[in-house]
């Protein structure tokens, strides 16, 4: 069997060092030759182990580089997660988190971290859940078994699975209603609601920003009907303001946002900047009853992700691969690193057109303003743009790009400057990319 990765700590030098200490330790002894070939396997087994962990950490281990993101859309649908910086990876797998007779304590210390940077923005309290769609199942199953679970039509979204939020909301068994349709909620649409109450009554909404182009429609029970619970989602929200985008293009919350819910559910990565996962804020009451459900030890965060959610909101300016540091980096800048990096291409015998090209790139599918940007429209001496396409996604890193009639487009916005020669090499070497140290990954 493989030797776990932690446990190298304990054994300095390389595994063929270790090995030949132990088979020097042990031969004075005189164990059988058949006992020192079993050891030679144990070691063969451990460096192989050990192979196969490099190999996994060139392709996994660094999370702003496993993709490379060239679509123009800064929150792809492909992507499951944003970039990360060194820094947060480093916060995320700290070496004494490993060892397992630590994690209480670790969990403990690093929660309370989280917590502390979340109160000096927010007037709330969080605990965070694996991902957005965890937090919304953890929320929900706080609720009365009996309650009955109320959401606008418009809202029947999928966030992180292909699961819809009504499903997500009706999968611990209790009961939804969606009401309005998709281009209102009327008065007399609360009618079926009071019909349909056996028992306590909690709201569940999705708010957008302003310039969304999902609509944003009021949920106003009447007075006298009795809310119990109510939960909002912000998927495209944030603690706190980023600079370059105004309201339209994103969500702040603030405690007066938050005041009027019983607990509000932020993904941890997109805008907030962090790892995937969703952050659950709220009132500590509202908190507990969410720890004291059957699910929240299955659907909690693991300590690495908090960790690297708790480095990121205590940062107090951009991350370098972040999308404030992405945003600032200036037209002028984009043109001089397309004219380098059209130089390199037009050389490559397999490209045979490299064009500049203006274009527009945006944060979010959902959010139509748009951010000045550069591309380069590249046509392959072989491959159609759709070949080509599919052959840079399976890359090491992995590189999304667009087509464009015969050519591939590749949008320089969210590529950090740092990567530009890796995207380079992606472009013109398939395969290449992947032998070179990662220096920070997706």
């Amino acid at each position: 069997m493989a030797v776990p990765p932690w446990t190298r700590e304990f054994f300095p030098g390389s595994l063929d060092d270790v090995a030949q200490r132990i088979k020097s330790a042990i031969s004075s002894t005189q164990i059988p030759a058949v006992a020192l070939r079993g050891i030679d396997r144990v070691m063969r087994e451990a460096n192989r182990g050990a192979q196969q962990l490099r190999r996994w950490a060139r392709r996994f281990s660094s999370l702003s580089f496993a993709t490379m993101n060239a679509s123009g859309v800064y929150l792809h649908e492909e992507l499951a997660a944003v970039p990360l910086a060194a820094g947060q990876l480093h916060a995320m797998f700290p070496g004494e988190l490993l060892a397992p007779r630590r994690e209480t304590a670790d969990r403990q210390r690093i929660e309370q971290l989280c917590g502390a940077a979340v109160s000096a923005t927010l007037n709330a309290s969080t605990i965070i859940a694996r991902s957005t769609d965890a937090a919304i199942v953890a929320a929900v199953a706080s609720l009365p078994s009996d309650a009955l679970i109320v959401l606008r039509r418009c809202d029947a979204i999928r966030l992180d699975s292909p699961r819809t939020l009504p499903d997500l909301c009706a999968a611990l068994g209790h009961r939804v209603l969606e009401i309005g349709s998709t281009a209102e909620v009327a008065a007399e649409d609360w009618s079926s609601v009071r019909q349909a109450q056996r028992g306590p009554l909690a709201l569940v909404q999705v708010s957008w920003p302003q310039g969304s182009t999902i609509r944003q429609l009021p949920l106003a029970p009447p007075a006298n009907l009795a809310i119990d619970s109510s939960i909002l989602i912000a998927p495209l929200g944030n603690l706190r303001t980023i600079e370059p985008l105004n309201v339209e293009q994103t969500d702040p919350l603030t405690s007066q946002k938050l005041e009027p819910h019983t607990l509000t559910i932020l993904p941890g990565h997109r805008l907030v900047g962090g790892p995937r996962s969703g952050m659950i804020l709220g009132k500590n009451e509202a908190l507990e009853r969410v720890r004291g459900t059957s699910l929240w030890s299955l659907l909690q965060a693991d300590v690495g992700t908090i960790a690297g959610l708790t480095y990121t909101l205590q940062q107090a300016g951009p991350a370098p691969f972040g999308l404030e540091s992405l945003l600032n980096t200036s037209i002028e800048n984009l043109d001089d690193r397309a004219q380098r990096l059209s130089v390199q291409l037009a050389a490559d015998p397999t490209i045979v057109a490299v064009e500049i090209i203006p274009t527009s790139a945006s944060v979010a599918a959902e959010l139509p303003r748009t951010i000045p940007s550069r591309a380069l429209r590249l046509r392959h001496a072989t491959w159609t743009p759709e070949q080509w396409a599919k052959v840079l996604a399976d890359e090491t890193p992995a590189l999304i790009v667009n087509s464009s009639e015969d050519a591939i487009v590749v949008d320089l916005r969210w590529v950090p400057p740092q990567l530009d020669q890796r995207l380079a090499t992606i472009l013109s070497k398939p395969g290449s990319a992947a032998e070179e140290p990662p220096q920070t990954s997706r």
